[in-house]
């Protein structure tokens, strides 16, 4: 009744391409996914959850397909968090503590298995049960950090599809850079208090990326005095 009267228009921000679809294609083409360029889409991620968080949203659904890339290849480059279908306004519905009930079978947790963390998948329904959504947000873009800093393309726990197996100790990083692991691994605690949330995982990605931005400008610089002397 609203609607069908009218021409209604949708304008929105133009993105080119997504992060799943970038990576995919760098994958494809033997490149690897900068070290820095990961840290900053990571560092966005976590800003965008924070601020979710401030306003009582868990989006439950944080993967590589729902982020989009806005200026692609260029200094510009930004992540953009989409796709709120999962989304969970705590506030509205007045739960607290980011704490879920889970009285019975059904409901939905959230979105994609791998958006989800252990204490949100592995609960089994009841009177008792809740939910923490605490931090699950924080693991899922966590689980896009290993993603995207891996080497060689492994996940982050040899049974990925068992999340009941995880633990700290079989969490694996061996091909993440070493100046990123405690990032990386700080986000994929199993434990919900040990795990960073996306206040300080942001401040940490922030300050990696401005160290690393730092390192790659004095480089460049030493090259070009070596090539200087050389001429």
């Amino acid at each position: 009744d609203i609607v069908n009267p009218h021409t209604m228009f949708v304008v929105m921000p133009y993105f080119p391409t997504d992060l799943k679809r970038m990576f995919k294609m760098a994958r494809r083409q033997g490149k690897v996914f900068g070290e820095l360029r990961a840290l900053r889409i990571v560092s966005h991620l976590l800003l965008a959850v924070r601020h979710l968080k401030s306003h009582g949203i868990v989006h439950r659904d944080v993967k590589l397909d729902n982020v989009m890339i806005a200026f692609p290849e260029t200094p510009a480059e930004a992540a953009v968090l989409t796709d709120f279908g999962m989304c969970l306004d705590l506030t509205k519905n007045r739960i607290a503590e980011f704490r879920v009930p889970m009285p019975y079978d059904g409901i939905r947790r959230g979105g994609a298995p791998i958006a989800l963390a252990p204490e949100v998948t592995l609960p089994t329904p009841g009177p008792d049960v809740f939910l923490d959504y605490s931090k699950n947000d924080e693991w899922a873009v966590g689980m896009i950090a290993h993603e995207l800093l891996s080497q060689d393309g492994a996940g982050p726990f040899a049974d990925i599809e068992h999340p009941a197996t995880y633990s700290d100790v079989s969490y694996q990083d061996e091909m993440i850079p070493q100046t990123c692991r405690p990032l990386v691994s700080g986000l994929l605690r199993v434990a919900v208090a040990e795990r960073l949330d996306a206040t300080e995982g942001s401040s940490r990605a922030k300050r990696l990326e401005v160290q690393l931005t730092e390192e790659a400008a004095e480089n460049t610089m030493e090259q070009e005095v070596r090539a200087r002397r050389m001429a």
